[in-house]
Protein backbone atom coordinates (compact mmCIF):
# COMPACT_ATOMS: atom_id res chain seq x y z
CA UNK A 1 0.00 0.00 0.00
CA UNK A 2 1.20 3.67 -0.88
CA UNK A 3 0.95 5.69 2.15
CA UNK A 4 0.04 8.69 -0.45
CA UNK A 5 -3.00 7.05 -0.67
CA UNK A 6 -3.84 7.07 2.76
CA UNK A 7 -6.17 9.68 4.44
CA UNK A 8 -4.89 10.78 7.86
CA UNK A 9 -7.85 11.03 10.48
CA UNK A 10 -8.52 10.96 14.15
CA UNK A 11 -8.12 7.22 14.08
CA UNK A 12 -4.66 7.50 12.75
CA UNK A 13 -3.72 9.74 14.91
CA UNK A 14 -5.05 8.09 17.57
CA UNK A 15 -3.50 4.63 16.55
CA UNK A 16 0.27 6.56 16.11
CA UNK A 17 -0.18 8.19 19.97
CA UNK A 18 -1.51 4.20 21.04
CA UNK A 19 1.47 2.23 19.19
CA UNK A 20 4.16 5.02 20.98
CA UNK A 21 2.59 5.22 24.16
CA UNK A 22 2.77 0.93 24.17
CA UNK A 23 6.11 0.62 23.32
CA UNK A 24 7.21 3.31 26.26
CA UNK A 25 5.25 1.40 28.90
CA UNK A 26 6.35 -2.06 26.86
CA UNK A 27 3.18 -3.37 26.96
CA UNK A 28 0.68 -4.76 23.94
CA UNK A 29 -1.54 -2.90 22.39
CA UNK A 30 -3.99 -5.43 24.19
CA UNK A 31 -2.79 -4.31 27.32
CA UNK A 32 -2.61 -0.73 26.81
CA UNK A 33 -6.38 -1.16 25.36
CA UNK A 34 -7.66 -2.20 29.09
CA UNK A 35 -5.48 0.92 30.45
CA UNK A 36 -7.43 3.43 28.35
CA UNK A 37 -10.53 1.93 28.79
CA UNK A 38 -10.04 2.34 32.71
CA UNK A 39 -9.22 5.53 31.82
CA UNK A 40 -12.19 5.81 29.54
CA UNK A 41 -14.99 4.64 32.67
CA UNK A 42 -13.49 7.28 34.86
CA UNK A 43 -13.03 9.87 32.61
CA UNK A 44 -15.48 9.84 29.48
CA UNK A 45 -15.00 13.49 28.41
CA UNK A 46 -11.09 13.12 28.28
CA UNK A 47 -11.77 9.73 25.93
CA UNK A 48 -13.13 11.04 23.28
CA UNK A 49 -10.23 13.97 22.90
CA UNK A 50 -7.78 10.89 23.67
CA UNK A 51 -6.42 11.60 19.74
CA UNK A 52 -6.01 15.13 20.68
CA UNK A 53 -3.86 14.60 23.47
CA UNK A 54 0.26 15.08 23.17
CA UNK A 55 1.06 11.46 23.27
CA UNK A 56 3.47 12.03 26.50
CA UNK A 57 0.49 13.16 28.06
CA UNK A 58 -1.69 10.29 27.76
CA UNK A 59 1.36 8.07 28.56
CA UNK A 60 1.96 9.93 31.85
CA UNK A 61 -2.40 9.39 32.33
CA UNK A 62 -2.38 5.57 31.78
CA UNK A 63 1.57 4.86 32.93
CA UNK A 64 0.37 4.50 36.54
CA UNK A 65 -3.66 4.26 37.03
CA UNK A 66 -3.98 3.83 40.70
CA UNK A 67 -2.37 7.10 41.21
CA UNK A 68 -4.05 8.85 38.35
CA UNK A 69 -7.61 7.45 39.55
CA UNK A 70 -6.44 8.96 43.14
CA UNK A 71 -5.97 12.33 42.19
CA UNK A 72 -9.18 12.20 39.89
CA UNK A 73 -10.90 10.97 43.67
CA UNK A 74 -8.97 13.79 45.34
CA UNK A 75 -10.06 16.39 43.04
CA UNK A 76 -13.67 15.25 43.55
CA UNK A 77 -13.50 15.38 46.44
CA UNK A 78 -11.88 19.19 46.62
CA UNK A 79 -14.17 20.30 43.79
CA UNK A 80 -17.87 17.83 44.58
CA UNK A 81 -19.98 20.46 42.53
CA UNK A 82 -17.63 20.48 39.18
CA UNK A 83 -18.27 18.35 36.42
CA UNK A 84 -14.44 17.03 36.82
CA UNK A 85 -14.72 14.91 34.08
CA UNK A 86 -15.54 17.63 31.33
CA UNK A 87 -13.03 19.88 33.23
CA UNK A 88 -10.22 17.44 33.12
CA UNK A 89 -11.07 16.56 29.57
CA UNK A 90 -10.56 20.20 28.42
CA UNK A 91 -7.62 20.60 30.90
CA UNK A 92 -5.59 17.32 31.12
CA UNK A 93 -2.95 18.46 32.68
CA UNK A 94 -4.65 18.96 36.09
CA UNK A 95 -3.90 15.26 36.74
CA UNK A 96 -0.46 14.86 35.76
CA UNK A 97 1.02 18.66 37.45
CA UNK A 98 -1.19 18.96 40.52
CA UNK A 99 -1.48 16.63 43.54
CA UNK A 100 -3.96 17.01 45.76
CA UNK A 101 -2.43 18.68 48.43
CA UNK A 102 -1.42 21.63 46.04
CA UNK A 103 -5.30 21.43 44.89
CA UNK A 104 -6.21 22.19 48.49
CA UNK A 105 -3.84 24.55 49.07
CA UNK A 106 -4.73 26.46 46.11
CA UNK A 107 -8.62 26.85 47.13
CA UNK A 108 -7.29 27.85 49.99
CA UNK A 109 -5.51 30.39 49.55
CA UNK A 110 -7.92 31.84 47.04
CA UNK A 111 -10.73 31.49 49.38
CA UNK A 112 -8.53 33.88 52.04
CA UNK A 113 -7.79 36.18 49.14
CA UNK A 114 -11.13 36.38 47.58
CA UNK A 115 -13.29 36.28 50.57
CA UNK A 116 -15.95 34.30 52.12
CA UNK A 117 -18.73 35.81 49.55
CA UNK A 118 -16.60 34.25 46.21
CA UNK A 119 -17.48 30.69 45.63
CA UNK A 120 -13.92 29.38 44.07
CA UNK A 121 -15.02 26.32 42.98
CA UNK A 122 -16.90 28.61 40.01
CA UNK A 123 -13.85 30.39 39.40
CA UNK A 124 -11.83 27.23 39.00
CA UNK A 125 -14.80 25.57 36.57
CA UNK A 126 -14.65 29.45 35.21
CA UNK A 127 -10.43 29.44 34.55
CA UNK A 128 -8.48 26.53 36.20
CA UNK A 129 -5.43 28.19 35.95
CA UNK A 130 -6.39 29.87 39.32
CA UNK A 131 -5.14 26.59 40.69
CA UNK A 132 -1.44 27.39 39.68
CA UNK A 133 -1.86 31.40 39.61
CA UNK A 134 -0.26 33.61 42.71
CA UNK A 135 -3.92 35.22 43.07
CA UNK A 136 -1.70 38.14 45.58
CA UNK A 137 -0.18 38.88 42.59
CA UNK A 138 -2.95 38.87 40.14
CA UNK A 139 -5.43 41.06 42.83
CA UNK A 140 -2.17 43.81 43.05
CA UNK A 141 -1.82 44.23 39.61
CA UNK A 142 -5.41 44.37 39.02
CA UNK A 143 -5.34 46.83 41.92
CA UNK A 144 -2.57 48.78 39.85
CA UNK A 145 -4.22 48.56 36.35
CA UNK A 146 -7.77 49.87 37.71
CA UNK A 147 -7.21 51.84 41.28
CA UNK A 148 -10.92 52.88 41.22
CA UNK A 149 -11.80 49.29 40.90
CA UNK A 150 -12.31 46.56 43.72
CA UNK A 151 -10.31 43.68 41.90
CA UNK A 152 -12.14 40.93 43.15
CA UNK A 153 -15.28 42.02 41.05
CA UNK A 154 -12.94 42.97 38.18
CA UNK A 155 -11.65 39.34 38.90
CA UNK A 156 -15.30 38.01 38.88
CA UNK A 157 -16.24 39.40 35.97
CA UNK A 158 -13.63 38.23 33.70
CA UNK A 159 -11.47 35.59 35.11
CA UNK A 160 -9.52 33.91 32.00
CA UNK A 161 -8.96 37.81 31.00
CA UNK A 162 -7.19 38.53 34.53
CA UNK A 163 -4.08 36.35 33.57
CA UNK A 164 -1.18 36.57 31.83
CA UNK A 165 0.98 33.62 31.60
CA UNK A 166 3.55 35.08 34.36
CA UNK A 167 1.03 34.86 36.83
CA UNK A 168 -1.11 31.70 35.87
CA UNK A 169 2.33 29.72 36.38
CA UNK A 170 3.12 29.14 32.92
CA UNK A 171 6.20 28.45 31.17
CA UNK A 172 6.85 30.08 27.23
CA UNK A 173 6.95 27.42 24.97
CA UNK A 174 10.65 27.19 24.92
CA UNK A 175 10.82 26.36 28.55
CA UNK A 176 8.71 23.01 27.67
CA UNK A 177 10.47 20.30 27.32
CA UNK A 178 8.71 17.28 28.50
CA UNK A 179 5.21 18.34 26.80
CA UNK A 180 2.77 17.56 29.75
CA UNK A 181 2.90 21.33 30.72
CA UNK A 182 0.75 22.22 27.38
CA UNK A 183 -2.86 21.75 27.26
Amino acid sequence: MNERYLRWDASAQRQLIMIWVAQQLDVTMAELEERVAELALLLPDLYSKLDKLQAKLVLALVRDLPTTTQRILALREALPSLNLSALLAQYPWMLVKLTAEDVQAALARLAAALGPQVNVERLVEAEPMFLLADIDAVLGELQRLMPGKDPVAVLLADPSGCLDMQSAGLKASLEIDDGIHAA
